[in-house]
């Protein structure tokens, strides 16, 4: 949970990515006094560059104590002898916006590359290649199925997600693309001023099939919107051929949503949050 607003690494951490200013701490004592809310920090930013980059320092830093402390368990488990036979696995459930598309130290909202792009790391000596980097996308859900074949235990038939040891070690044609259509999901917004939905409310899910955002609920007919790498455009030669392929990558990426469509079988519904619930929330830092 570290690397999450507010970005407040421990003390001796603070200088480590840029010298220590005062102006992010002030921040967040005035939102802490309701004297700010959050909203127009995170869509309608107008701080000078020099302190976003004083945020984005700390939010380093936070990254930086965090890799230290696996590293501090990663030699915990030498010292007790089980290293050599301990599969690790580290990810992340989301990545963090630090200004990228007008969108600040916040993630969730517009479910763009920044937020949805995370690390993942295996290690297990003697099975997985020290250093070996794969280059194909692959997802979270492919987690659990990895972990249970590398510790040699049956993947249930129906169990979300593949295993990924297949792409472990040398691949029989490098040239030949292996990628996985990744599937993210973003909900009704919480944060009253985010007013850049395209899409809006329960009743109207935006759903990323590797790249398109669609309107799951789809009252007037199937509605998306392609990231601007596939949209047909004027200009150089190049932008008019990625504008030729984008509808056949698009029925490509239509085809792989499905399956993960037909598997969401939750009805929307309106939420009625208590109070109490509220407050809570609130204390989080999750609503006004």
């Amino acid at each position: 949970m570290d690397p999450h607003w507010t970005y407040d690494p421990p003390a001796e951490w603070r200088a480590r990515f840029g010298p220590e200013d005062p102006r992010p701490f002030e921040v967040y004592r005035a939102l802490d006094a309701r004297e700010r809310t959050i909203g127009p920090i995170i869509f309608r930013n107008d701080m000078p560059a020099d302190e976003v980059r004083a945020f984005v320092d700390l939010y380093d830093a936070e990254i930086r104590f965090t890799d230290e402390s696996i590293g501090r368990l990663l030699s915990f488990l030498d010292r007790q002898g089980l290293g050599e036979r301990t599969l690790v696995v580290v990810t992340a459930d989301h990545g963090e916006s630090l200004g990228e598309h007008g969108y600040f130290f916040e993630h969730g909202d517009l479910g763009t590359e920044p937020e949805v792009h995370v690390p993942l790391v295996f290690s297990q000596p003697g099975r997985i290649p020290a250093g070996l980097r794969v280059p194909w996308t692959v997802r979270s859900l492919d987690v659990a199925p990895t972990v249970l074949d590398l510790v040699g235990l049956p993947v249930e038939q129906g169990f979300r997600g593949e295993s990924l040891t297949a792409l472990m070690g040398p691949s029989d044609d490098p040239s030949r693309s292996r990628d996985r259509i990744c599937f993210g999901e973003t909900d009704d917004a919480l944060h009253e001023e985010n007013t850049r939905r395209e899409v809006r409310g329960i009743a109207g899910k935006w759903r990323w099939p590797g790249g398109p955002i669609q309107d799951d609920a789809r009252p007037e007919g199937e509605r998306e919107r392609l990231p601007a790498g596939l949209r047909s455009r004027g200009g150089p030669r190049g932008d008019a051929r990625r504008g030729r392929r984008a509808p056949r990558r698009r029925e490509a990426l239509r085809r792989g949503a499905r399956p993960l469509d037909r598997e969401d079988s939750m009805q929307e519904r309106e939420y009625h949050v208590s109070p109490e619930s509220r407050a809570l929330l609130r204390s989080l830092g999750y609503v006004n």
